[in-house]
């Protein structure tokens, strides 16, 4: 595909009227509680076939979907993947390293812990985004913000239940690979919170699709190298299906998310971005009948009630911004 020349993506205007818009901002919420099923979902599937294929190669199956996927909606959408600026390139393949760093440490995480678990840790990742933001971009440290990040460190350490900090009778319990697991969904969370600052300077010329292409496209050649020092296995069909539909929901919980900004701001979909807790919850409820403890639910609630600060903010902005109009 030829590469077309760069100018600024610019969203949909919003509408004028209130009820318009607070629609469009109700329809946003609706796409990116959509996606974060399809990520949960995935991540439920990516899990499943671990420990028995290796991470790598779970990766590879399914990212290399991710990029075929995306590849043919910008090829229908004539969305081009490549871009005369290096810098816009070295961004995109910038991506993609991020990508594969953190996909790696999700799945070696969801190897040692619960679906639940990895899901919570890895999604401190807008906590890290904003204290990065404060230190490279100067944007301003306040109350909310603060509350937020101190809510929910609060609540990764009751779902983490360090060993200094909480005593437990289970003598069965690894400690060593818990805390792999840990760390793991804590480097996942990092690369998580990195991103947003190489999107938010790419994402001015490259489509939120394209994106998408170069996180699989580069996670799909990288993957295979890792692949070196584990020994892939053969598929049966069972294995088959379950990283099929990982690769279509991984794909489809991508694409919905960033649809979904396009709808609303990225500070009141915020909310939305924890519903992976609830829906982790119940698929291993429902399918795994795993119940999560009195600690972790806890943790969970000091991570939703950091997010709700975050997102009361936002709306009593967005109210002050409609009365000053």
């Amino acid at each position: 595909m030829t590469s077309k020349t760069l100018q600024p993506i610019t969203e949909p205007q919003t509408p004028a009227t209130p009820p318009k818009q607070e629609s469009r901002v109700v329809l946003g919420f609706l796409i990116a509680l959509s996606a974060h099923f399809s990520l949960a979902l995935a991540q439920f599937f990516m899990k499943k076939v671990q420990p028995k294929i290796s991470s790598f190669q779970v990766q590879y199956i399914i990212f290399i979907q991710m990029a075929v996927y995306n590849y043919i909606l910008c090829c229908r959408n004539n969305f081009p993947i490549y871009f005369t600026k290096p810098q816009i390139n070295r961004l995109t393949i910038l991506r993609g390293i991020l990508g594969i760093i953190g996909s790696t440490g999700l799945l070696y995480s969801l190897n040692k812990l619960s679906l639940s678990e990895v899901i919570v840790i890895s999604n401190t990742s807008p906590v890290i985004t904003n204290i990065l933001a404060i230190i490279f971009l100067k944007e301003t440290l306040d109350l909310p913000l603060a509350l937020n990040a101190i809510l929910s460190m609060a609540g990764v350490l009751f779902i983490a239940q360090p060993g200094f900090l909480f005593s437990s009778n289970q003598v069965t319990v690894d400690r060593g690979s818990l805390a792999l697991g840990f760390l793991c969904a804590s480097i996942s969370a990092i690369c998580g919170g990195i991103a947003p600052l190489v999107l938010k300077t790419a994402g001015k010329y490259v489509k939120p699709i394209t994106l998408s292409y170069f996180f699989g496209f580069v996670v799909s050649i990288l993957a295979p190298i890792g692949m070196f020092s584990q020994s892939a296995v053969p598929l049966n069909f069972k294995d088959f299906v379950m990283l099929l539909i990982g690769g279509i929901t991984m794909t489809a919980g991508q694409v919905l998310w960033a649809k979904s900004a396009l709808y609303a701001e990225a500070s009141r979909l915020s909310m939305a971005l924890y519903s992976q807790t609830i829906f982790a919850y119940i698929l291993e409820i429902v399918v795994d009948q795993i119940y999560p403890d009195e600690m972790k639910i806890i943790g969970t609630l000091f991570i939703l009630s950091g997010f709700f600060v975050l997102l009361q903010k936002a709306v009593r902005q967005s109210k002050e911004k409609t009365v000053s109009k």
